[in-house]
């Protein structure tokens, strides 16, 4: 690759996300979701958490709040 397809490539914006968890859910129930509703993830809270592009696993890690944000640390890459 060209160091001018790298300099554009390397400009692009791509969103992540952390996964804290999922769960597979019914429709009724999920029709039943309401504010306050409990829903119960496949994650223990000491799991790590998956940092997502789209749904491409990037890596893995875990989460803390540093001066009052959230910081994701990568213990682990895909």
């Amino acid at each position: 690759m060209s160091n001018a397809n790298e300099s554009t490539i390397d400009n692009v914006s791509v969103d992540l996300s952390v996964r804290v968890g999922k769960v597979s859910m019914k429709i009724g129930k999920l029709k039943d979701l309401k504010e306050g509703s409990i829903v119960e993830l496949d994650t223990q809270a000491s799991d790590s958490f998956e940092l997502l592009a789209g749904e491409q696993l990037l890596g893995k890690g875990t989460v803390e709040e540093v001066d009052g944000k959230i910081k994701f640390t990568i213990t682990e890459t895909a």
